[in-house]
């Protein structure tokens, strides 16, 4: 995760932090770039605002929670006679 991409991902992860920590409201451009460790310039690289970095991270999370179940429910009888 360096350069560019680790940039991005440690914005996410911020963002997903604050939002556990101090809630939806205080989650701001400037929180996240300082919780991440970047400027808020750099924030504003890779996002217009902080929705749409929570935006990206709820996403990020969803398709990682899709990963992790999608061996079990394939694994699923029903899920088997669909196909």
């Amino acid at each position: 995760m360096a350069g560019a991409d680790g940039e991005r991902e440690r914005l996410l992860r911020a963002a997903v932090e604050l939002v556990a920590e101090e809630g939806y409201r205080r989650a701001g451009k400037r929180e996240i770039a300082e919780r991440a460790g970047v400027s808020e310039q750099a924030f504003e690289r890779w996002f217009a605002g902080s929705d749409q970095c929570l935006l990206a991270a709820f996403e990020q999370c969803v398709e990682q929670a899709r990963a992790a179940v999608a061996p079990a429910v394939a694994d699923c009888p029903w899920e088997r006679a669909r196909t």
